[in-house]
């Protein structure tokens, strides 16, 4: 009896270690889209910017011409293809396990964690693309750009409103909040505003325009950093950069896509604004 007692503590141990050490892996969906398989009743769709974990026994199925990068706690590994891809826990648990982790990459990972938002099971829906944000107007028709409280961390600035089907009904107005002062009155005469040598401070711009019939006003804003803060927040980005880059002889390279991609979702996740 006490033998048989002893051999199950035994396996339950066993057991509990095994669950324990189970890796837990990720997917982000940079470009394309990815389906989580279950089980065969069971599909989720992960859309772009999307990230989702990969139970054991399951399997991702990447569209043609998808990309994506799946990481557990210590490594990454950037999947896709120009045909359908099928992977299942296991292929991408040995092939990360043939990666050696580096400082560079955990950062990296934790970038990733804070960058992308988890699907939620339960919805099976696909995530939506990250864009510029709009008020009064459809979401697949972005207004203005850059985002409101985005912080300009190049020289020159560039406003971005309207678009084919809309009319710009008054001045474009630029006012530093911070001290008051007006640093642009003026309609433009195509729908682009670009803006050289401002003052750190925050910042509004405001206009109206006619929108199918429809008139809209608009204040958005930005923010001017110090000369102190911009270092600061360019090196965030060239750090980020550096972890992009990451491609020593015991790491797996990032294409140039993927780079790009994740350059843009940082930049817009953080609100930074440069010209690259």
């Amino acid at each position: 009896m006490n033998k048989i007692k002893f051999t199950l503590v035994a396996f339950l141990i066993l057991l509990s270690s095994t669950v324990i050490g189970q890796e837990k892996i990720s997917i982000v969906v940079l470009k394309g889209m990815a389906i989580l398989q279950k089980n065969t009743n069971e599909n989720i769709k992960i859309g772009r910017s999307k990230k989702i974990m990969i139970p054991d026994y399951s399997s991702i199925i990447l569209s043609p011409n998808s990309s994506a990068i799946v990481f557990n706690s210590k490594v990454k590994l950037e999947v896709g293809s120009s045909i359908e891809q099928k992977l299942s826990y296991t292929q991408i648990n040995v092939s990360l396990k043939k990666i050696k982790p580096s400082s560079l990459t955990t950062n990296f990972i934790n970038y990733l964690d804070k960058m992308y938002a988890d699907v939620e099971e339960k919805n099976s829906s696909y995530g939506s693309a990250i864009g510029a944000a709009s008020r009064g107007i459809e979401d697949d028709n972005p207004t203005y750009s850059p985002d409101d409280e985005t912080i300009i961390l190049s020289d020159t600035l560039v406003l971005l409103f309207g678009s084919e089907v809309t009319k710009l009904t008054s001045n474009i107005v630029v006012t530093n909040t911070t001290t008051n002062e007006v640093v642009y009155d003026v309609e433009p005469e195509i729908n682009e505003v670009k803006l050289n040598g401002l003052k750190p401070g925050n910042y509004s711009w405001e206009y109206k325009i006619n929108s199918n019939g429809k008139n809209i006003s608009f204040k958005n804003t930005f923010i001017i950093p110090t000369s102190t803060e911009k270092i600061s927040k360019l090196k965030v980005i060239e750090d980020f950069n550096a972890n992009l880059n990451d491609c020593s002889k015991s790491q797996t390279c990032l294409s140039d896509g993927a780079k790009e991609l994740l350059l843009n979702d940082f930049l817009e996740k953080n609100k930074y604004y440069i010209n690259k």
